[in-house]
């Protein structure tokens, strides 16, 4: 999905009108885009009650970890994080998506050179 200048530029006028509120959309040319708060926690109710093991386990870090990174064979290769983490992508990601779910699931979308640590050995 591309996000036209103008489609900034009404992004930014709308996120000035509704700095009090922490979801806000706008509609345009029938497509939807939306602007989460999608701040780290580490007190959230949700990260206390899940067990950190799992098939259904979400990492919540803010640390630059990856258990799942997959990397081309190309010279240099280039490498990306799988992970699905809560509330937003580690300190290092550039480019963080997060789906408009509560709480907001959220994916670095970065391509690097490397992969970064295991978060599991993080813990």
């Amino acid at each position: 999905m591309r996000i036209h200048s103008e489609d900034k530029e009404n992004l930014s006028v709308l996120g000035a009108e509704r700095e009090s509120e922490s979801n806000a959309e706008v509609e345009s040319n029938d497509e939807v885009f939306s602007a989460v708060d999608a701040r780290f926690d580490p007190t959230s109710f949700i990260t206390q009650v899940l067990p950190k093991s799992g098939e259904n386990y979400v990492k919540s870090t803010s640390t630059a970890c990856c258990d799942l990174c997959v990397c081309t064979r190309s010279i240099p290769p280039q490498c990306r994080c799988l992970d699905i983490v809560e509330n937003s992508c580690h300190s290092a990601c550039d480019y963080c998506i997060c789906a408009t779910s509560e709480p907001p699931m959220c994916r670095c979308m970065d391509q690097n050179s490397f992969c970064y640590p295991s978060c599991s050995s993080n813990q």
